[in-house]
């Protein structure tokens, strides 16, 4: 048994009343939780003295950096290695299905965090869905059921009105070998607007970056070359990046003729 002290920062373990051989190697181990502020690459040496008898050994200094593959309360950020999003339709009115993909180095959640995470995707402007802050929003995909809100309610997000987005807490692991999916339905605005730009960012523990851009999916149609739009069809004379998330298509029309039948004085026309 080992007895903390915070203001020293060490570490005091009694030994019992055993014999110890010469050169005989001793081992103990402990558990204690990583810093939620990553320390990539910087180990910490280990200072390490004895008391027998009231006569302090001179400290001996033991470096994390020899023959460790985990240097000590070295913590390793996390980070996003894919992340981009699509939306299923660009037309003003529509019911649009947004959907983000990403894939992060570590589960975020589990028994291996202590750190409670919450990401927060901001850039959803044009919408007319969520109104008030704090609305909840329904996820589905195969990374909804690792978000909940505080009541325990799982498969769910906030709406934040001072982000301009969606908040979720994270509380059970994500998967770390495949990507994981999110997606929740919207009411596209009913003015044309171009697609903002969108970042996702992290609290609890503190990743790489602060803030991650999101790649925006051009809604290309693979059925037809060249041609951008969604599942509710292809958008007339497009171009790349006409279809990304939340640009909105405002309304137009492509022919604008008139005529008549005849032009004599009296007639039926």
């Amino acid at each position: 048994k080992g007895y903390w002290s915070l203001a020293s920062g060490t570490l005091t373990a009694p030994m019992n009343q055993r014999n110890i051989a010469a050169y005989e190697t001793l081992w103990a181990s402990f558990t204690l939780i990583n810093p939620s502020d990553f320390t990539v690459y910087q180990p910490r040496d280990v200072l390490v003295s004895v008391n027998v008898c009231n006569r302090t050994s001179a400290p001996r200094w033991i470096s994390s950096t020899v023959q460790q593959v985990n240097p000590v309360l070295s913590v390793i950020a996390p980070y996003f290695s894919r992340l981009s999003i699509g939306q299923s339709t660009a037309w003003p009115g529509a019911s649009n299905a947004i959907t983000v993909t990403f894939s992060a180095n570590q589960p975020l959640a589990g028994s291996g965090f202590r750190c409670s995470v919450t990401l927060t995707l901001t850039g959803l402007s044009g919408q007319c869905s969520f109104g008030a802050d704090g609305v909840p929003v329904a996820l589905s995909g195969s990374g909804a059921s690792s978000f909940a809100l505080s009541g325990g309610n799982l498969s769910f997000a906030n709406w934040s009105v001072a982000a301009g987005g969606l908040v979720a807490a994270v509380t059970s692991p994500l998967s770390t070998t495949s990507p994981s999916v999110l997606s929740f339905a919207l009411t596209n605005g009913a003015a044309g607007q171009p697609s903002p730009a969108y970042s996702l960012s992290a609290s609890g523990v503190r990743f790489d970056s602060a803030a991650y851009p999101v790649s925006k999916d051009p809604g290309y149609l693979p059925s037809t070359y060249g041609v951008y739009g969604s599942s509710q069809g292809a958008m007339y004379n497009s171009l790349v990046r006409d279809a990304e998330p939340l640009r909105i298509q405002a309304p137009g029309f492509l022919t604008r003729d008139v005529g008549q039948d005849v032009s004599w004085p009296g007639a039926s026309n």
